[in-house]
């Protein structure tokens, strides 16, 4: 099946072969065009000549209107004007995308960028049927009749061609079309016409910057010469050849070299409103907010970003190339040869061209998220010294520049799409990485968790699914401390799990699958954490409570469109959880369900009278009764518990394997804090303290000093250990008495082997328990101040004898100026303080390089929020 000619290919042909002051006439028996507008096609200044665009062969009576010039598709006869020329055309995807010379498929390869593997297979595919000469199997015939000599309506003065290719560009408003000039069936130089205003523009835009590049002297990067502007709208180009050239996709010296180069050209620093970049962003985002587009997701990302920007920020710019992709240009004898500069931008980010070339090749190539594109970005600046020179030199924020180049590239598409009326402009999966971007880099104006939260609410929309337990107006309003219960079909678990797992703000996840159930924590980009029960069967030890099914079949939205289990469910579901446990009914839960409607009470009193045979009670006293359901609920399981002997084997099985995994996953760790007295560690800790016990609902047990596995000795001289720990903690480092060497080095033994098996007990009992534990001071005291312990010991026997001792997951130095430091508390002179944090920071910088499964951080204690905030984000690394 023929596919028809798009209108604006006809238009094209039209602007490419017929004079402007023709007057034009459509023949289409043949109904080979899509036209809907002939006005389009007809429009000329005045009416010189006339010429014909038809399908098929040309009828009799069509003759006596003496045509000029004919355009005639898929016809071969009927026509008898002095002259004709043969070509033949591609279509792809509905559109003309190649018209070359008969017999001269080959000179299509001009246009042709293979960067990917589908396109090296299609190049050669081209190939062997341009060997073959079988290109008719894939291209049309279409040709052009003349009275004159002149068959390129474009062709520029003093250009030599005899021949021509034409690539009819891409479908949009941005529209342009490129000519190959041949001469000698070799492409010699390029024609770009402007087909609207704006691409006339951005052709346009390109001679200038084509013919300022031209002056300057580029030693990495090789840019086309500019030959003519001989009309408006229409650039004349040099080939760019090199006979060894590499296409590449992926970001190599040569582009690293290029990129630098044209940054130092044209480096200068821009404020955002005083720059034709910044305008165009508040253009583009004024379109968008008059539009539909500003409900759309992306929409109101960008229009959320932009209020968020500082009319005055300023930036480091340079000229950026605008499409920086592997398809726009290749390798050659260590040069970069970049072509297409029509969309270049004069003052951009500097790292504009870097973003865009991995975004690009990552969501067209690749098929990508923006994690992986984000990661390939950092890779990229990680593995150049020269990019990373450049960033800390002229000390550029690389998130302020990514923002700054997603508001940029995300409001110009969705701009463009408003003003073509094209949905195709921008597909799901671009979008989604557009999207994904934008939010990455609002995490302070956006709640990971509460966005996490209601796109997880979109992916289940289309799952069977209710939120058990739901005590909350709607997810956005959830405590921070609460975690989520969700009970959902078996078959949807994994694709439930895989959504968690890659969404862009979710920094870390922990899963941990057991036979009814999945624990999915997550550690997002914020510092904020969220934990959820997936749960597809509803199981106590190895007996079934609850038919899931049936609570799934009775589900419904709710008021705020979230979707609970019926009342008469939630209720059992929520007495079940807390009785089997051993614990009451949450005060908040039994104020919810007195809540319930007279009907629903009804409903729900009767549910529970049939299924556990209660005798008769009030929907009040049953709720108020918590303390005989245990007893109601295990009568009722030995009841129901008759099931095979096999089937209650792989449950208990099944329930032993849960219950190694539950210690498993939910281990603890050890944390500890270390400072000179005055750097607010206490303060500190306490908040960090509050902190872990709501963000990640565990115990936290603090500790000091050391495990004390082994006693405190001045317990026996204070009489208490709260009395000897008061002490240790308020006393003056600088004031303590002096023991004699052997003395000390005796009481340094009692702490080591207090370290050495104290750990050991502290894994055991508290972190394969669950717990957290964090030390105010640990080892590290007894390494570089010891004599804040009344002990003289050699600094490196402590540092070596730190090797055997179990390590902590985290290790946390509090510094602050010495003069801050007294300020607080002064019990030691600047020179001291000075002298101490150095040591720290020395031994912190060792144990780091030797002691790879532990982590050393140090955190300046200037603001209280930022250090916790900060504390808290390393904290999510090992949670």
């Amino acid at each position: 099946m023929k596919r028809t000619i798009a209108e604006q290919d006809v238009s094209i042909l039209k602007r490419l072969f017929i004079p402007e002051t023709s007057k034009v006439d459509v023949f289409d028996p043949k109904r080979n065009f899509e036209l809907h507008n002939l006005a389009i096609l007809m429009r000329s200044k005045s009416e010189e000549s006339r010429s014909l665009i038809l399908s098929g062969n040309l009828e009799i009576s069509m003759l006596e209107q003496n045509y000029d010039r004919v355009i005639q598709l898929d016809g071969s006869k009927g026509v008898k004007l002095d002259r004709k020329k043969e070509f033949r055309f591609i279509q792809v995807g509905g559109n003309v995308r190649w018209v070359y010379p008969k017999g001269k498929l080959k000179t299509v390869f001009d246009f042709y960028h293979a960067s990917t593997r589908r396109a090296k297979m299609i190049r050669f595919g081209l190939k062997t049927l341009a060997a073959l000469r079988l290109d008719f199997i894939i291209s049309r015939k279409i040709t052009v009749h003349s009275n004159c000599s002149k068959v390129l309506q474009k062709s520029p003065k003093g250009i030599p061609f005899t021949d021509f290719s034409i690539f009819m560009g891409t479908p949009g408003v941005e529209r342009t079309v490129l000519v190959s000039l041949l001469n000698n069936n070799k492409s010699t130089a390029f024609l770009k016409v402007g087909l609207n205003s704006l691409s006339q523009y951005n052709v346009g835009s390109e001679g200038l910057v084509l013919f300022r590049l031209n002056r300057l002297p580029l030693e990495h990067i090789v840019v086309p010469e500019v030959k003519s502007t001989y009309q408006r709208g229409v650039l004349v180009l040099s080939k760019l050849f090199a006979s060894d050239k590499q296409v590449v996709n992926s970001f190599q010296k040569e582009h690293v070299q290029g990129f630098l180069e044209l940054t130092k050209l044209s480096r200068t620093h821009q404020r955002f409103t005083d720059s034709t970049f910044g305008e165009e962003i508040l253009d583009n985002c004024s379109v968008i907010q008059n539009s539909s587009e500003s409900d759309s997701h992306l929409g109101k990302l960008l229009l959320e970003s932009i209020k968020g920007i500082p009319h005055n920020q300023g930036f480091s710019a340079s000229l950026a190339h605008g499409d920086f992709t592997p398809w726009n240009m290749f390798i050659s004898s260590n040069k970069l040869y970049v072509y297409d500069w029509e969309l270049s931008i004069r003052n951009a980010p500097v790292l504009f061209d870097l973003f865009h070339f991995h975004f690009q090749t990552g969501i067209f190539i690749r098929n990508w998220s923006f994690n992986e594109i984000f990661a390939q970005i950092k890779f990229t600046i990680e593995s150049h010294h020269e990019l990373q020179e450049e960033i800390q030199i002229y000390s550029i924020d690389i998130q302020d520049q990514l923002e700054l180049y997603l508001l940029y590239v995300a409001s110009r598409k969705l701009a463009l799409k408003i003003a073509s009326r094209e949905d195709k402009l921008i597909n799901a999966k671009e979008a989604a990485v557009w999207s994904d971007a934008m939010r990455y880099v609002l995490p302070e104006r956006e709640n990971n968790r509460i966005s996490f939260m209601h796109e997880f609410e979109r992916f289940l929309s289309g799952v069977e699914h209710a939120f058990l337990k739901f005590n909350a107006d709607s997810l956005a309003s959830l405590p921070a401390s609460s975690d989520l219960d969700i009970a959902i079909d078996k078959s949807s678990l994994d694709s439930a799990i895989a959504f968690c797992k890659n969404q862009f703000n979710v920094k870390r996840h922990r899963i941990v699958r057991k036979s009814f159930m999945t624990t999915v924590e997550l550690f997002f980009n914020d510092g904020r954490y969220l934990s959820i029960d997936l749960i597809h069967d509803f199981r106590r030890k190895w007996l079934q409570f609850m038919n899931i099914k049936e609570l799934l079949y009775f589900s419904f939205k709710n008021n705020q469109g979230t979707t609970v289990p019926s009342l008469e469910y939630d209720m059992e579901y929520t007495f079940l959880f807390y009785t089997l446990n051993g614990a009451g009914v949450p005060e908040k839960y039994l104020t919810l369900f007195k809540k319930a409607s007279r009907e629903d009470r009804v409903r729900v009193l009767r549910y529970f009278q049939n299924k556990y045979s209660l005798p008769y009670l009030s929907f009040d006293t049953m709720l108020n009764s918590s303390n005989v359901w245990r007893a109601v609920f295990e009568l009722y399981f030995i009841r129901e518990s008759s099931i095979a002997p096999l089937s209650a084997i792989k449950s208990r099985f099944n329930y032993l394997i849960d219950t190694i995994k539950e210690k498993i996953g939910k281990r603890g760790f050890i944390l500890t804090v270390s400072g000179v007295d005055g750097v607010g560690k206490s303060t500190v800790i306490e908040l960090v303290k509050e902190q872990l016990q709501s963000k990640y609902r565990k115990e936290v047990v603090l500790m000091r000093h050391r495990p004390k596995v082994l006693p405190i000795l001045s317990t026996f001289k204070y009489g208490s250990v709260e009395k000897a720990e008061s002490r240790s903690t308020h006393q003056d480092p600088s004031k303590v008495s002096k023991k004699s060497t052997l003395a000390s080095y005796l009481r340094f033994s009692y702490y080591y082997f207090d370290y050495v098996f104290g750990q050991f007990y502290v894994h055991l009992r508290y972190v394969w328990g669950g717990k957290i534990v964090l030390y105010d001071r640990y080892y590290f005291d007894l390494i570089n101040h010891p004599q804040r312990t009344n002990l003289v010991v050699n600094r490196k026997f402590a540092k070596w004898l730190y090797g055997p001792i179990l390590k902590p997951s985290m290790n946390i130095f509090l510094n602050a100026s010495p003069d801050e430091i007294v300020k607080r508390k002064q019990e030691l002179t600047t020179r001291q303080i000075s002298k101490l944090s150095d040591k720290y920071l020395s031994l912190f910088r060792d144990l780091s390089r030797d002691y790879s499964s532990s982590r050393y951080v140090v955190h300046r204690n200037d603001n209280l929020t930022n250090t916790v905030t900060n504390i808290l984000r390393d904290i999510q690394q090992i949670a």
